[in-house]
Formats: C-alpha cells, sequence, structure tokens
C-alpha cells in the first residue's frame, strides 16, 4: 500500500481523473476501478484519459483457461467477494503485503466474515461498505497482471519537476 483516497462526496468523472494523476505520478500504474453503480461512470471517462492498457480488465476463469475480457473494471459479486477477501486475508496472515495505513487496518480489524456472504442487509440496505479495505483486496487481486504490465514498458525520466513519467 502506497497511498490512500478517501472522498465520499466526490463525483465519479472528477475520481478518473484523481485516479489518472495518481496513476501517472506511479509510473502508469494498473488502475483496477470496480465495476459497480459509480464504478461505470469512473471507468467511462477514464477510458478517454488514461491508457486503455493500463485499466484492469476482467479475467474469465473456466477449467482450462484464464482469458481476459474487453470489461474494463473488477466485478465484486456474492462470487468474487468471498475468494477476494479469503486470498487477501491469507496474504496478510502470511506477511506478503504491508498495510501501514491505520485507516485501513481499522477497517479490517471491524470487518466480520459474515459480510463475505451479501451484498445487501436483509432489508435491502447495503452492508458497511469497508471501502479502503476493499480496494486493497481488489488490488491485491491485481498482482498478477503487474509483472506482465510493465514487462516491456520503457520508461523516460522526467527532465523537470513538472514533467511526469512517459511511458
Amino acid at each position: 500500500v502506497v497511498g490512500t483516497f478517501m472522498d465520499n462526496k466526490i463525483s465519479p468523472d472528477l475520481f478518473a481523473y484523481e485516479l489518472r494523476t495518481m496513476g501517472e505520478k506511479l509510473n502508469f500504474a494498473l488502475v483496477i476501478v470496480e465495476r459497480n453503480n459509480h464504478g461505470h461512470a469512473t471507468l467511462q471517462t477514464l477510458k478517454g484519459i488514461y491508457p486503455l492498457e493500463y485499466i484492469y480488465k476482467e479475467i474469465s476463469t473456466n477449467r482450462e483457461e484464464d482469458e481476459e475480457t474487453s470489461k474494463l473494471g473488477w466485478s465484486t459479486n456474492l462470487a468474487s467477494k468471498p475468494r477476494m477477501f479469503y486470498e487477501f486475508s491469507t496474504a496478510v496472515n502470511d506477511g506478503l503485503i504491508d498495510i501501514p495505513s491505520t485507516q485501513i487496518l481499522k477497517e479490517a480489524s471491524d470487518f466480520d466474515r459474515r459480510h463475505l456472504s451479501k451484498l445487501k442487509t436483509d432489508d435491502g440496505e447495503s452492508t458497511k461498505h469497508f471501502d479502503l479495505l476493499t480496494a486493497t483486496a481488489i488490488a491485491f487481486q491485481g498482482r498478477s497482471e503487474l509483472q506482465d504490465l510493465h514487462a516491456t514498458a520503457v520508461v523516460t525520466v522526467a527532465k523537470t519537476k513538472n514533467d511526469l513519467f512517459s511511458v
């Protein structure tokens, strides 16, 4: 974890610009947007302002092989959510990920396994969001994409303090 961003009032299109800015500052990081209500709008803007090869595309898994689809973003659903959190929990417990954020650690301590089996409560309301924890778990899911993504990248270092990195 190298940074966090919290703002529950930002519009989805402005959030896309924040993602672009941070992605560029981090050497064109892989950006994984959760494909949900607001995520669709964020992805729509992001695909026009950030290189598509650096926006996560859903991986379809079957018994024979994994295949990248053209669907942008991560889908958190009743199948992916438990797997995502169990793999993340294992990584944390095995010391494979460093979480220096007190906010993420607070959300992790408040998280209950009962949240894994639901996207909504019995009365139809959304469950607690655990936004930072969920974002961190989603980012961990993208780890297998990173090695291939930057293996062929050519990085040009900024010439002045106002320049961004380029690939």
